[in-house]
């Protein structure tokens, strides 16, 4: 197990140096991720297990302060190199969008998903603050996909997290996690409406 902090730049060279360490072999390895994450309301709830199969990066994006884009525009974030929210001829990364190989995605699901999940009294008692039945469920397993980078709270950015993982997976993705700096104040008077 290797912990690797907070942020991109601590998880890639945490990475690198235990990939570049002499007496490391990853010729022949499969590498498995976990974080903890905030949930979509409408897909998931607190204390859930989620198996991604798209990671899509929000870092990836030029940002303009809402107030100031063009009034036609649903969000402040937009395609590198677009001078719309989105275009097919934008600047490329290569790690924008990452797809995971689903059938090993499916053996993990299938693997953990009669797995009984730690709940409490305490648990139970916040979920009654959300009014999807979603959020409002006992933990579970659930097969959804997750965004990387900035942390973000509220309704529109959610929106646009769901719209840019729609847009960078061809519609095959379904954003559900990302991180979260503190889940207490994400989730107050959370709705429906809010994603």
């Amino acid at each position: 197990m290797l912990i690797t902090g907070m942020g991109t730049a601590n998880a890639a060279l945490s990475v690198l140096a235990l990939g570049l360490h002499p007496k490391v072999n990853l010729k022949n390895t499969y590498v498995m991720m976990a974080g903890i994450a905030g949930g979509n309301p409408n897909l998931t709830t607190l204390g859930s297990a989620t198996w991604a199969e798209w990671v899509v990066d929000l870092d990836m994006s030029h940002h303009i302060d809402p107030r100031e884009a063009p009034k036609d525009w649903e969000f402040g974030q937009f395609h590198l190199g677009c001078g719309s929210p989105w275009c097919d001829t934008g600047w490329l990364t290569g790690t924008e969008v990452h797809h995971l190989n689903p059938e090993l995605v499916s053996w993990a699901v299938r693997m953990t998903k009669d797995t009984q999940l730690i709940d409490s009294d305490s648990a139970e008692q916040y979920r009654k603050h959300y009014r999807q039945a979603a959020a409002r469920a006992k933990p579970q397993t659930v097969r959804c996909d997750t965004v990387s980078g900035a942390y973000f709270r509220g309704k529109l950015l959610s929106r646009w997290a769901n719209w840019w993982v729609d847009k960078w997976t061809k519609g095959a993705g379904t954003y559900c996690t990302a991180p979260i700096d503190n889940l207490l104040e994400q989730s107050e008077g959370c709705s429906t409406e809010e994603l």
